[in-house]
Parts: structure tokens; C-alpha cells; sequence
């Protein structure tokens, strides 16, 4: 579960994982430009890769305007708090990554039809 964000340089695709793939790897924050991603399969994890490119389900939520100052501090925040620990799929997963950054911003993280827990 991850992010678009849109700037003047392009749409680029943020997401959190485990940098190497396993649980208990040190959790990574992925930012990669939309066409990179589409393109050469690489920037994020293999599965948001292959959802982007349309090989796996997809399930997109709502647009939210926000703040870049505010969005620039909460993915700060979050690197400074939660990257580097190891990744766990009941604690610190993707679900928990998008909640908080969203929340800090003032954004609704919920996607209508998804299991996200709240965190």
C-alpha cells in the first residue's frame, strides 16, 4: 500500500516495505517517478510494480489534496521514527505507513473495498 505524489517534476509512487523482501528486513521507504516504475519494473516493490503495470488487481481510493510542506514532514518524520526497523507484517506494514503519513496531513487514508486497518 503506498501513495501517488504529484509535483512539478512528475507523479511519483512512494510505498513502504522490507528492504530486501522478508519480514524482519529494515522497513525502506520506496520513492520512484511513476514511468520508471511502468517502465523498467524497478523504484518499488515487485508487486506494486505489477499492479501498476495492470498484471495484478489494482484498487485505487479517492484523490486528496495536501500541503507538500506538510507531506515532506510527515515522510520525514515517519524515516526518522519507523525506517531502518524490521518489518513487520502485524505492526509496522504498509497499512500503518500510509495511516500515519495520511492522518499527519489531515487526509482520509480509508480506500472504499479494501482491508486496511486502521492504525
Amino acid at each position: 500500500m503506498g501513495f501517488f505524489e504529484l509535483t512539478p517534476d512528475g507523479v511519483y509512487v512512494v510505498e513502504m516495505g522490507p528492504k530486501n523482501g522478508q519480514i524482519g528486513d529494515p522497513i525502506e521507504v520506496f520513492r520512484e517517478r511513476l514511468s520508471t516504475v511502468l517502465s523498467m519494473r524497478q523504484g518499488v516493490t515487485p508487486a506494486t510494480a505489477a499492479a501498476l503495470r495492470g498484471e495484478t488487481p489494482l484498487l485505487m481510493g479517492n484523490w486528496t489534496q495536501v500541503g507538500r510542506s506538510a507531506l515532506t514532514t510527515a515522510l520525514s518524520e515517519y524515516q526518522t521514527s519507523v525506517a531502518g526497523t524490521p518489518y513487520s507484517p502485524l505492526r509496522n506494514n504498509s497499512n500503518m505507513f500510509v495511516n500515519s503519513i495520511f492522518k499527519r496531513i489531515g487526509a482520509d487514508p480509508n480506500v472504499p473495498g479494501a482491508f486496511a486497518p486502521a492504525y
